[in-house]
């Protein structure tokens, strides 16, 4: 896991910036508790590998993180961007005066579930909205930095070995293949050695070259 992200700071060496790309070297306000994959992340990985100074929330503020704990850290702690999640966000957005505070900032990153539409249509028009696709067993999916209104749509970096598998009814399942060139980034595979391609269950739409609407998950027989 942790070759993995450090080499997620080259993909973009000879090409377009991948979403992570936005947190090296910035000032991150992690709002995940540290038993979180993310919460891992913001308190160890990232400023190691990426030089991210990350900020954390009085750890009686953890469960559950609520606008008014964010609120008061961003009022005497500047910082770049943040980790916060759709229903965190959705608080904030109706919150005026949280909102406001966002809107200093150069991205935010959620991750753990959708993110409501309206919620992103109106966070994209302040800063840059990022989504960080990924789970347990396979952690972060490397995807192409999106930009604007365009938060809603994952276009995937090769790197992750992805295939779109179609399932039906314009749906198509998120699958991995074990790629010896991409083997540093296919962390799933050091989870599950057996495997050669691992479905994720993932199901989303597509929405012009390589750009992916993620849909909700494939119903488990």
């Amino acid at each position: 896991m942790t070759a993995s992200l450090d080499l997620l700071q080259t993909l973009s060496q000879n090409g377009p910036r991948v979403s992570t790309d936005a947190l090296i070297g910035s000032r991150y306000l992690s709002t995940a508790p540290p038993h979180w994959m993310a919460g891992l992340y913001g308190m160890i990985h990232m400023p190691i590998l990426w030089g991210t100074t990350s900020i954390l929330l009085p750890v009686d503020c953890l469960t559950p993180v609520e606008v008014d704990h964010v609120g008061q850290v961003l009022k005497i702690i500047q910082v770049d961007g943040g980790f916060y999640t759709p229903s965190l966000l959705m608080d904030i957005c109706v919150d005026e005066k949280a909102l406001s505070l966002v809107r200093d900032q150069k991205y935010v990153f959620f991750s753990g579930a959708p993110l409501e539409k309206w919620v992103g249509d109106l966070l994209c028009k302040l800063t840059l909205v990022l989504p960080f696709p990924g789970s347990t067993e396979t952690r972060s999916f490397p995807i192409y930095e999106p930009t604007g209104e365009e938060w809603r749509y994952y276009s995937f970096h090769p790197a992750s070995g992805y295939r779109m598998e179609p399932y039906g009814d314009g749906l198509f399942e998120l699958v991995i293949d074990r790629k010896a060139e991409w083997e540093p980034f296919q962390f799933v595979f050091k989870v599950f050695p057996e495997l050669d391609t691992y479905h994720t269950k993932d199901l989303y739409s597509r929405h012009g070259l390589n750009r992916w609407l993620f849909e909700g998950r494939r119903i488990i027989s």
